[in-house]
């Protein structure tokens, strides 16, 4: 494998090139033409909800830049977030993140956060040392360890209410701290 993730007995191994180096670097020019922010990648689907209706709390952290990490995430799903909530996740129509290894790989690498609630992109994340917060979807959900992943569990937040809750309020306390100099 040329870049992206090989997978070679039980860890994962991540494997970065000049090229996936060149991807990222590309990356990161493009998100911080977004604006200011902190950068936060977004996924959202599971087979428990497939909206964005629950996010509201997380897309009102002020200070936080989101962008689409969902695969196959449609421009009518983004513009619901607008008219829901106020807010613009950007996406990346021109990433295939379904088919091109090295474009997510990149993509997720020049984000400063990924909140998720799949576990084949918090995986990704961890990996390259991208601090990710991954959303369980039950209470009994099993989650492998990985050393930059912290989980939410719905159980530990009276639901999905509380869990949004939460990640919302850690997500303005990391941009504060990172919006801090020194930091």
């Amino acid at each position: 494998m040329v870049a992206g993730i090989e997978k070679r007995g039980a860890p994962m191994i991540v494997q970065i090139t000049l090229d996936e180096a060149v991807l990222t670097t590309r990356w990161r020019s493009r998100l911080a033409e977004l604006g200011d922010g902190l950068k936060v990648g977004l996924a959202w689907k599971t087979p428990a909800f497939s909206t964005l209706r629950h996010w509201g709390p997380i897309l009102a952290a002020p200070g936080a830049c989101f962008v689409s990490l969902e695969p196959g995430a449609t421009s009518l799903e983004l513009l619901d977030a607008v008219n829901m909530f106020g807010v613009m996740i950007h996406g990346v129509a021109d990433a295939d993140v379904l088919r091109d290894n090295d474009q997510l790989m990149a993509l997720i690498e020049a984000h400063d956060l990924v909140i998720t609630v799949d576990e084949a992109l918090a995986t990704a994340a961890s990996e390259l040392e991208i601090p990710c917060w991954k959303l369980l979807a039950g209470a009994q959900e099993l989650a492998a360890w990985q050393p930059h992943v912290r989980l939410f569990r719905p159980g530990q937040h009276g639901g999905w209410p509380g869990v949004m809750t939460a990640v919302a309020h850690e997500l303005e306390h990391l941009v504060v701290a990172k919006a801090t100099p020194g930091n």
